[in-house]
């Protein structure tokens, strides 16, 4: 026969310290249960709860909280996650500094009533363009920014994501192109050995949970996931439920946000469909993200232009041509010499020619019209007409505007009218937001 034994209390610790809120009050035990919500599973005694871990809520067992009234009035308290200690190498002062944090955001108004925050008292860094140059010798990407890459396939986009292995601390989840297919492209592209060693093709939701565990406390530049599709599979996500979609946010793109961690997502354009606003699927993809770029092709095979469609930070916007969303940033050139390979990232320019602010595509015309002239001396309008490319009334008006500038010179010759160059032609270019 088993004997029923009292229980044995824990004899308080001394040293235990104390949580002080805001208005120079202590905690008490009646308020933490309030504070912890839905992360308390139950009592421990008269002394201690089972809780959630408030670093990973998928810590469900071995998450305590501990305390005991102090003769001065005060309630000391501990904190523990033995998971976290075993798998982060926290000791529990350490965690109890993480604890007294997260408490302080929770503070009770009358012992019952979450607080409200004030934006104004917070000191908030504002989100910074850190990863990925133009020519011009700005960034892409914000640190600690979850942006999305789109476009159809073919557009370049898995090749900017290994670029980005040159220049930063870089993770690689790959769901597209293969081992074999990223070692072709790591090579052409001169990636070393060692900046490669972040590669990995998570194959559950599990590993994807322990790998953000693993980013959260190791803190590399970046996370690329190409993409988006495979991702989902994995995760056991709907790619077209904005609730399944918020899981990806919740539980990987926001815990890596928090701790600083660029996320970039590569994604597809949806098939068929008559807006570019979004990536395909559940549009709490663009929502949520801090950025989302599309990419696009042009004429050439080598070329695709960049656009911004979304910019939480406002940053990115200011470096584009005006119009409507999306709005042209700028253009990505694969370039290739033999085996090699490089990236070049032009960004948008706005022009101007004898000091006038004169539009992007009005001056690449007037320059093919030039060119053309520069080329063929003693051209007429028609042979100009027929052989630049554009749409005709804006080439004459062009024209115009080189003979008015005295770029071009015109003379009668029997009955038709000649053109020569003048002057040099160069207009003067600037990155657009600088």
């Amino acid at each position: 026969m088993i004997e029923n034994r009292p229980r044995v209390e824990r004899e308080p610790d001394p040293d235990w310290p104390t949580i002080v809120k805001s208005d120079g009050t202590h905690w008490h035990s009646s308020e933490l249960r309030k504070a912890f919500g839905d992360k308390y599973e139950g009592p421990q005694g008269d002394s201690g709860y089972n809780v959630r871990c408030i670093e990973d809520p998928s810590h469900l067992q071995g998450t305590y909280i501990y305390w005991h009234n102090n003769q001065d009035g005060t309630v000391g308290f501990k904190y523990d996650c033995r998971r976290c200690r075993t798998e982060f190498n926290i000791d529990l002062e350490a965690q109890f500094s993480i604890f007294s944090a997260w408490l302080k955001d929770r503070e009770l108004v009358d012992g019952r009533w979450l607080r409200h925050s004030n934006p104004f008292d917070h000191d908030l860094d504002a989100s910074k363009l850190e990863f990925v140059q133009d020519q011009e010798g700005n960034h892409l990407f914000y640190r600690g920014g979850v942006h999305f890459v789109y476009g159809k396939p073919g557009t370049c986009k898995s090749w900017l994501a290994l670029w980005t292995l040159k220049f930063a601390n870089v993770r690689l989840w790959d769901f597209e192109n293969g081992i074999t297919g990223t070692l072709g492209r790591l090579k052409a592209l001169g990636v070393d050995r060692e900046a490669a060693n972040g590669y990995t093709v998570p194959s559950s939701p599990d590993e994807v949970t322990a790998r953000v565990r693993e980013y959260v406390s190791t803190k590399p530049d970046i996370l690329c996931i190409d993409g988006f599709s495979g991702f989902a599979d994995v995760m056991g996500i709907n790619p077209e439920s904005n609730s399944d979609v918020m899981r990806a946010f919740t539980e990987v793109f926001y815990p890596l946000k928090r701790v600083g961690v660029t996320v970039i997502v590569l994604d597809h354009l949806p098939k068929d469909s008559g807006t570019e606003d979004f990536p395909i699927g559940a549009q709490t993809k663009k929502s949520q993200a801090d950025a989302a770029f599309l990419f696009k092709s042009t004429s050439s095979n080598k070329d695709v232009d960049i656009f911004v469609s979304k910019d939480r930070h406002g940053e990115l916007l200011e470096r584009c041509e005006p119009g409507s969303m999306p709005r042209r940033f700028g253009r990505l050139t694969l370039e290739s010499e033999e085996s090699a390979v490089s990236i070049r990232i032009s960004p948008a320019y706005k022009a101007q020619v004898d000091g006038d602010l004169v539009s992007v595509g009005d001056v690449e015309l007037m320059q093919a019209i030039y060119d053309y002239v520069e080329a063929h001396p003693e051209c007429n309008k028609g042979e100009i007409e027929r052989n630049v490319l554009g749409k005709t009334e804006r080439k004459r008006k062009a024209l115009s505007a080189l003979k008015d500038g005295g770029y071009l010179v015109t003379r009668e010759v029997g009955t038709s009218h000649v053109h020569t160059v003048g002057k040099e032609f160069i207009p003067q270019w600037t990155p657009i937001g600088a």
